[in-house]
């Protein structure tokens, strides 16, 4: 019997465009001969839909309405016919409202297995100020920072005296609960930080670090197996600069990863990603992103637990160097759940 999958995609948040191209990988890598995967399309006003294919958008005319849904002992996903038992959930949602707990505890709260971190570790991992706050009880350098979450019209001066007081110029202003370097910005002195502030506060909370100076950054991939876990360090190598946009991650050639990362870094940024992994209580997968600063010291940045999929991105090629076939993980991580 084919294992019934969910391929959860789109959704509300602002990463929905990146969620639409992990999807379309991600169902490019199932196979049909193993798994019957049911292509379930959150659009952006949060309606669910069975779609046709990850390739949709807009949920076509037609498309059947639905949720997850826990009703009189049955799990599964409610349609017009009943409720249609699912295997496995696995939720490609980047970002705000699909990356960050609220996804992982619907499926939770209907009974359904998910590949994936937890509700409490998504939603503390979606919180950069939070995983740093970890990372710092655990000695682990970070760049210093402060945080944000007002919306007053206060907020911004309150933010820039705040980070000017803790450690000045330059400076990295970036949301406190999104990716792929949406709203994020680097500031060099007083006048370019109004905009900056602005930019990110566009998302809700906004995270304020200081700018360390760095040539290299490293990718830690995380993979959790029935037999152990698994680590997989891997260099970012860049075009050009210290950090990189949206439009670089996803539409130029600005970076890719260094599969088999030969530099005194590797061994140290695997250790770290494993202490980092157990007090937050990461499962199944995560990417954990550091950078070597120009003093040679090892920083912790962020976290991702669902980390893009594409075919330019970082994680599927990590999980190369763990000595897996390309998108071998994705059968390891169902299997996790479901055997």
């Amino acid at each position: 019997m084919k294992k019934k999958i969910a391929l959860i995609f789109g959704g509300e948040g602002h990463e929905r465009f990146i969620s639409l191209m992990s999807a379309r990988w991600v169902f490019e890598q199932l196979s049909d001969e193993k798994y019957e995967v049911i292509p379930v399309f959150i659009s952006h006003r949060g309606d669910w839909y069975i779609s046709k294919g990850p390739m949709e958008s807009i949920p076509i005319s037609g498309a059947t309405p639905t949720f997850p849904i826990m009703l009189h002992g049955k799990s599964g996903l409610l349609v017009s016919g009943g409720i249609l038992k699912i295997d496995v959930a696995i939720p490609i949602l980047h970002g705000d409202l699909g990356e960050d707990g609220v996804i992982q505890g619907a499926l939770t709260a209907a009974h359904i297995p998910y590949v994936g971190c937890d509700t409490l570790s998504s939603a503390v991992c979606a919180d950069k100020g939070y995983t740093k706050a970890v990372a710092h009880s655990l000695g682990i350098k970070t760049a210093e920072w402060t945080v944000e979450y007002g919306r007053d019209g206060g907020a911004k001066e309150r933010a820039r005296e705040a980070a000017e007081k803790s450690f000045g110029y330059p400076m990295f202003i970036k949301p406190l609960r999104l990716g792929s370097s949406i709203g994020a910005s680097a500031v060099s002195c007083r006048s370019g930080f109004d905009a900056a502030y602005l930019s990110a506060s566009r998302y809700g909370g906004v995270l304020i670090e200081r700018l360390i100076p760095h040539e290299y950054e490293i990718e830690c991939a995380y993979l959790s197996t029935r037999t152990g876990e698994l680590y997989s360090a891997g260099g970012v190598v860049k075009s050009h600069g210290m950090t990189y946009s949206f439009k670089e991650k996803y539409e130029g050639s600005a970076i890719t990863a260094e599969k088999d990362v030969k530099n005194p870094y590797k061994n140290e940024v695997e250790a770290l990603a494993k202490r980092l992994t157990s007090a937050l209580g990461l499962s199944a997968l995560a990417r954990l992103d550091f950078f070597v600063g120009c003093d040679g010291e090892i920083y912790f940045n962020e976290i991702n637990t669902l980390p893009g999929m594409t075919e330019r991105s970082l994680y599927p090629s990590l999980t190369e160097s763990m000595g897996l076939a390309r998108g071998e993980f994705l059968d390891i991580l169902i299997d996790g759940v479901c055997p």
